[in-house]
């Protein structure tokens, strides 16, 4: 707009010397101030531009920068949390393993249900619910064999307390079923969107029951 002013009144100027027939020194003191105005407008303009540009610009990497600091944060928080649950859980074994306790086949099945319990945490957390992980454990401790497989990468909420419910109870049924025939093995696996898969594997059949997850895409 100040580039437009100037030149609509540089060409007024030029029409009007011409038609009073001013000396050149006249027309000259006519043009340079207001040249020099819209000269000084137009640089004026574009520091300002310049420097709000740059405003943004640093606003924008301060904002990027409180919000890395919230992310680090809050997953330095979820890792505590994770290591003190995990002390918790190793603390009595570590303790008993210290003291000599012998290694008998129940101190076994206890480490590795105990063990099996922070694999899941760490391999698939968005499977991780109170009744879904007592009922894991307590296959484990019967002898049952339990895979956990969950793809974080999907999309959607975590395990609901119906399907929670539907998945400890198929892993109770294939582990009550493991008792009459003998070896059992169950993979519960979250690898696709909205459902979650419990295969059992008992006395050489194969079981699989699909579950349905609320809020999942």
């Amino acid at each position: 707009q100040s580039l437009i002013g100037a030149v609509a009144h540089l060409a007024m100027v030029l029409v009007w010397a011409a038609a009073t027939g001013a000396r050149p020194d006249t027309l000259t003191n006519s043009v340079l101030a207001p040249v020099v105005s819209y000269a000084a407008a137009i640089i004026w303009q574009l520091a300002l531009r310049r420097t709000v540009a740059q405003e943004r610009a640093h606003r924008s990497e301060a904002s990027e920068h409180a919000r890395q600091m919230r992310a680090t944060q809050e997953a330095a928080a979820r890792m505590g949390q994770e290591l003190d649950l995990v002390r918790a859980k190793t603390g009595g074994i570590l303790e008993r393993l210290r003291d000599g306790a012998p290694l008998d086949d129940a101190f076994r099945t206890e480490i590795a249900v105990v063990e099996g319990e922070i694999r899941d945490r760490i391999r698939s957390p968005r499977l991780q619910h109170p009744e879904v992980n007592l009922a894991i454990s307590k296959a484990r401790a019967r002898g049952v064999s339990v895979n956990v497989l969950a793809e974080d990468s999907l999309e959607g909420p975590p395990l609901d307390d119906r399907a929670a419910g539907e998945v400890a109870a198929a892993v109770r049924g294939a582990a009550e079923a493991a008792g009459a025939a003998g070896a059992s093995s169950i993979v519960v696996a979250w690898t696709e969107p909205g459902r979650v898969s419990i295969v059992a594997q008992t006395g050489g059949r194969s079981e699989r029951r699909l579950v349905e997850v609320d809020g999942a895409e």
